[in-house]
């Protein structure tokens, strides 16, 4: 369903709207965009589900590519990356750690959602900050 979906809004003109609307809206910055992106991706991640996110938003991340001349590998990497690492933030933002929270509490240790961000949260901006650095440097 999802990527009948992207393959549809792809055809029809949608993501080159929204990479142009992006790009735009960033003022032309390939810097800017490129941590707005992350930022934007370790966000929504954190609260829901990264595949239908990362497949909607790859086409974009590649247009944008595009649109900058830069490596083709840069948008997309860093989506894909900030999204994954930023399902770490929240017992809710990837199925790894609704099953963790659930055993957790199932076996009586007290580790509320606000304990779990605390945790997540570090991880995350350690994982993210790393990675953004090296596609920075490697593929910029």
């Amino acid at each position: 369903g999802i990527f009948v979906l992207i393959r549809a809004i792809t055809d029809v003109g949608v993501v080159d709207l929204i990479a142009h609307g992006i790009e735009k809206y960033m003022g032309g910055s390939l810097f800017f965009t490129f941590t707005s992106l992350i930022v934007l991706s370790v966000f929504l991640s954190a609260f829901i589900d990264n595949v239908p996110y990362v497949t909607a938003m790859i086409p974009v991340g590649m247009k944008l590519a595009s649109s900058f001349n830069v490596s083709p590998y840069l948008f997309p990497f860093a989506i894909v990356i900030a999204a994954t690492v930023g399902g770490n933030i929240t017992p809710i933002g990837a199925a790894a750690n609704i099953v963790t929270f659930g055993i957790m509490k199932r076996e009586g240790l007290k580790f509320g959602f606000w304990e779990f961000v605390r945790v997540g949260l570090l991880f995350t901006l350690a994982g993210v900050f790393a990675s953004s650095v090296f596609l920075w440097l490697v593929w910029r």
